[in-house]
């Protein structure tokens, strides 16, 4: 036993003092304030998940367009898990991309070939626009090199207090948010006009893509967290009352590749055929698909923000997480969504109430006590069939 304690604490002493000699590394490497940035170079920073960037990607148009920034270099560095769909929609507007593998940035050696691709392009300014600033990101603004580094003041959903205040040194403007609950995109829209210092006409998240509404239902039944996942045997039951609604529609499954059991659940529970499109599409074909559609039925989860931007009539089921930051969408964005949540939640009257459970703390709720027949009900009254 004592050979095993002593190896133990020798190992994990040695393996402390390594990890600490690569911080140091990185840090000496990669912060030098007195090297010259290239002039009019731009790197906006966002690796948040797909609905996030699509709440947020038409104001990348507003950065070129805007009298700050318009002569600009702009430069993008995104999450991998958007890439194929932002170098379609955003090629005229973004000048480079730089892609980043979220999970691979606790490889040392990943992590520095991202510090470093960044820090030699010598940008002069850096916005990261992310209200819930991450520890990941962070650590790429404290080695970007940067010479005008722009965020959010954070709230501290990613990170404590402490790390809030260190990490807020390394920023030359820090903008205040307007409200502590806000709906998603207004608060995009609120960064940027600060920012610019001029009023921004955007009024909602838009696609531009061929829209022809043929006879397709699409259901998409995955979602980054299990608690945001309406079970299999409820996709089913609604896929069928649908089918009789619709018996000559073509009815299709789409998700990633880890979406494929949940698929085959539905397949089997519904009793007739689907195309089972897990795993088979990028997200560009994605919205291709969804361009086509009558009606698209999701949960909490980036396809609803994609069908929102489409314009398309989408129904989102939710536990009520973030109530009121990404779900539901405000009216005067947008008319076509339908966004269901279970009992408990609607019983709050107050606004404010639903707000301060919900949206702050995050909701426990679960999502299968929202039944098959609701989510019908509701969705025969919202689409008139």
């Amino acid at each position: 036993m004592f050979k095993i304690n002593f190896f133990s604490r020798v190992y994990f002493f040695f393996r402390r003092r390594f990890f600490k000699s690569l911080f140091a590394l990185e840090t000496f490497l990669f912060s030098n304030k007195k090297r010259v940035s290239h002039k009019k170079t731009l790197l906006i920073l966002r690796l948040d998940s797909i609905g996030d960037y699509i709440l947020f990607r038409n104001f990348i148009q507003e950065i070129r367009l805007s009298e700050k920034y318009k002569d600009y270099k702009i430069t993008l560095c995104g999450n991998i898990w958007w890439q194929d769909l932002s170098e379609k929609l955003d090629a005229e507007t973004v000048d480079s991309f730089i892609w980043v593998t979220y999970k691979k940035m606790e490889n040392f050696r990943y992590r520095f070939w991202v510090y470093f691709k960044i820090y030699r392009e010598k940008f002069e300014v850096l916005i990261y626009p992310t209200y819930s600033r991450d520890l990941v990101c962070e650590e790429i603004v404290a080695h970007s090199g940067a010479e005008k580094r722009i965020g959010y003041v954070s709230d501290l959903i990613n990170l404590t207090a402490e790390q809030k205040e260190n990490y807020d040194k390394n920023y030359t403007q820090l903008i205040s948010p307007r409200h502590v609950y806000e709906f998603e995109f207004y608060r995009n829209k609120y960064f940027f006009e600060t920012l610019f210092e001029e009023k921004i006409a955007l009024v909602k998240p838009i696609i531009k893509t061929a829209l022809v509404t043929e006879n397709k239902i699409i259901l998409c039944p995955g979602a980054k967290h299990k608690f945001r996942r309406w079970s299999s045997k409820n996709f089913a039951r609604l896929s069928k009352k649908l089918k009789e609604d619709f018996p000559d529609s073509v009815f299709y499954i789409c998700g990633g590749i880890e979406d494929n059991k949940t698929a085959q659940e539905i397949i089997q529970e519904s009793g007739f055929s689907f195309q089972n499109a897990t795993g088979a599409l990028s997200l560009h074909d994605l919205v291709e698909l969804f361009s086509s559609a009558r009606i698209i039925v999701c949960n909490d989860s980036g396809p609803f923000h994609i069908a929102v931007a489409l314009n398309k009539n989408v129904v989102c089921i939710s536990n009520g997480n973030n109530y009121g930051r990404f779900t539901p969408y405000p009216a005067e964005i947008n008319n076509t969504s339908l966004t269901i949540y279970p009992e408990e939640l609607l019983k709050i009257e107050s606004e404010t109430e639903r707000l301060e459970r919900y949206c702050r703390e995050g909701s426990v709720l679960d999502i299968n006590t929202i039944s098959v027949e609701k989510v019908y009900r509701e969705m025969r009254t919202k689409f008139n069939f």
